[in-house]
């Protein structure tokens, strides 16, 4: 079994609650064909609020079949205008460490848009390599990432100016059991 970030922290306490019954609590941003979110839909049956995976038409299309009951698909592309305003928890798994700052800016900017001060967040499930001592697993990541895609894991002080540029502002860090993903909680200032 895979061991995902809602395995390792209280997935019900740390998205909370919508503020209408039938309001939106997780929005999986580039989710693919929903797997994540579903898996996470059914780890936690008792999570107040809808779930939305979004991604471009074809994963979406691949995984309707397969979507938790209580998960919706969305197609959507994150370069353009988030289209649900107003969630809880903006969900982005391994997202923007495929992409340089510039188009990680234009993604969470897009993101920054749709949410309400002192309401929504943007959850980012990344490897976070720690500015000092990184450890074999995250730089391992960092140089496959560099070698095979002309990408990057950014250092905890590299995430906080990324979130920063793009206006926001990165309130926490969770750890994840030890794992070299973390849960990176940022808000609007």
């Amino acid at each position: 079994m895979t061991r995902r970030w809602f395995n390792t922290v209280d997935a019900q306490k740390l998205l909370g609650e919508p503020s209408e019954p039938d309001g939106i609590l997780f929005v999986d941003v580039g989710g693919s064909n929903g797997a994540e979110a579903s898996a996470m839909a059914r780890a936690y049956p008792n999570l107040k609020g809808s779930i939305i995976v979004q991604d471009l038409a074809g994963p979406i299309e691949d995984g309707k079949s397969r979507l938790a009951t209580n998960v919706t698909g969305q197609v959507y592309d994150f370069y353009t205008p988030q289209p649900v305003v107003g969630a809880k928890n903006y969900f982005l798994h391994q997202v923007l460490h495929d992409w340089p700052d510039e188009q990680c800016r234009k993604i969470l900017t897009n993101q920054k848009d749709a949410l309400v001060k002192g309401y929504s967040r943007i959850l980012i499930n990344e490897i976070v390599v720690p500015d000092r001592g990184a450890g074999w697993y995250e730089v391992g990541v960092d140089m496959i990432m560099m070698c095979c895609l002309s990408a990057t894991e950014r250092t905890e002080s590299e995430w906080r100016a990324l979130i920063e540029s793009a206006g926001l502002q990165m309130t926490e860090i969770l750890d994840c059991d030890g794992a070299g993903e973390k849960i990176i909680v940022v808000e609007l200032p």
